[in-house]
């Protein structure tokens, strides 16, 4: 086991290696089918909102630069990819895209290649699953719950992106002791939780309070109130996490199923819709193992008007 270090020594390393290697890595798929989307004239928002939100470095880098440019010009602050869109203009999206590194390019000749891409991988899968359990919400709603789910995830993939033999430490610990948690093995070999990770990179990046709250949350107990739309978010993206995590174990599906039924009273959700939300989840992990993109977002048909996207990029 590796030597546990001072909470101030690991940040200290993650960021200077986040800032040696670059930007957060992506699935080449999901690269590619979105600058292909961008380059559609007559392409839908929400089509492209929805790509975006399938890709946790390209969705990350978005509401980031669009806050930091928000927040110069009226002070105000961004949640949503579709207004970040809009804030940011479709060819500086398009530009993010087509600089995001390659997974296997990121991690060349690295023995932590596969650690990496799972880590992508399960953020992928968890936002299919949270998209499609909030799909009868709000197109507000069920777009903050997908972008909340993403920014939960981010501190345990950047670790396993940047940070790889700590992070290999602590699954490997996790292999050990099947009963411990991800969440408790990252403070036992690393002395540092999850939660004051996330608390350092929403700080780093400087994200709005609401996604902070949400990247430094914990899955609340079963049957608790949602007394605010934070708590929600905080629930829905706490959840759609673990069932992430739950079919990347190949946990059977009826188990998955019971550990949701619980939180759908507090979502507002039912059963058919976890069965659905599930099948997808499901569905979109067999096919990045297969090589292809981890959704069918270009298949589906938005109630949006379609808009032309030179026309947005001025508004």
């Amino acid at each position: 086991m590796i030597e546990i270090e001072n909470k101030a020594d690991l940040l200290t390393r993650l960021f200077t290696a986040m800032a040696e290697r670059g930007e957060l890595p992506s699935l080449q798929s999901s690269s590619d089918r979105i600058i292909a989307s961008l380059k559609d004239e007559e392409a839908y928002l929400a089509d492209l909102t929805n790509l975006v939100l399938s890709d946790i470095s390209l969705s990350q880098k978005v509401i980031r630069q669009a806050n930091s440019a928000m927040r110069h010009s009226f002070g105000d602050e961004i949640i949503s990819i579709s207004r970040a869109i809009r804030v940011l203009g479709v060819n500086t999206v398009e530009q993010f895209s087509a600089e995001l590194p390659d997974i296997a390019d990121f991690q060349a000749n690295s023995p932590h290649l596969d650690t990496g891409r799972d880590a992508l991988k399960r953020a992928m899968v968890a936002s299919e699953f949270a998209r499609n359990m909030t799909h009868r919400h709000a197109s507000q709603a069920s777009e903050e719950a997908v972008l909340s789910t993403l920014m939960y995830l981010l501190a345990p993939t950047v670790l396993a992106l940047y940070l790889e033999k700590d992070w290999q430490q602590v699954l490997d610990y996790t292999r050990l002791y099947p009963d411990v948690t991800i969440r408790d093995a990252c403070r036992e070999v690393l002395g540092v939780s999850l939660t004051d990770i996330a608390a350092a990179l929403a700080r780093h990046f400087n994200v709005p309070e609401t996604l902070a709250d949400c990247m430094a949350g914990a899955l609340p107990d079963a049957g608790v109130r949602n007394d605010s739309h934070t708590q929600w978010l905080i629930m829905i993206s706490t959840v759609a996490a673990e069932v992430a995590t739950m079919i990347e174990k190949k946990t059977a599906p009826r188990d998955i199923e019971q550990f949701v039924k619980p939180y759908l009273n507090a979502l507002g959700m039912d059963a058919p819709t976890l069965n659905n939300a599930l099948e997808h989840a499901q569905s979109a992990a067999v096919r990045v193992d297969r090589g292809g993109r981890g959704d069918r977002m270009t298949q589906r048909l938005s109630r949006c008007q379609p808009i032309r996207w030179n026309d947005l990029a001025k508004r």
